[in-house]
C-alpha cells in the first residue's frame, strides 16, 4: 500500500483524537467507523503477523466501543493504532 494512504489514515486518527475532546463522543462515531473502514482497506496488504497485531488492537477498541468507553477508544487510536500504522508504513 502506498505510504500516502497510511499517512492519510494517520492524519485522520489525529483529527479524530483532537475532535474527540471538543465534540460529544457519540457524534464522533461516524468518524470512527470511517477510520475503521479505511484501516480494513489498508489491511489487505498486511502480513499474517501484522494482521494478528491489528486484530488484537481492534479487539480492544471494539470492547471499548461496546462499553461506551470513549476515552479508551480514543487512546486506542492514538497510542496503539497510530504507532502500529507508522511502523507498517516505514
Amino acid at each position: 500500500m502506498e505510504t500516502n494512504n497510511y499517512q492519510d489514515v494517520i492524519q485522520e486518527i489525529d483529527r479524530y483524537y483532537r475532535s474527540s475532546f471538543v465534540i460529544d463522543p457519540e457524534k464522533c462515531m461516524p468518524m470512527v467507523m470511517d477510520l475503521l473502514y479505511r484501516i480494513e482497506q489498508l489491511s489487505h496488504g498486511f502480513s499474517q503477523i501484522e494482521l494478528a497485531r491489528l486484530n488484537r488492537i481492534l479487539s480492544e477498541m471494539m470492547t471499548a466501543m461496546e462499553n461506551k468507553d470513549y476515552v479508551r477508544l480514543r487512546d486506542g487510536f492514538i497510542y496503539e493504532l497510530k504507532p502500529f500504522l507508522n511502523t507498517i508504513s516505514e
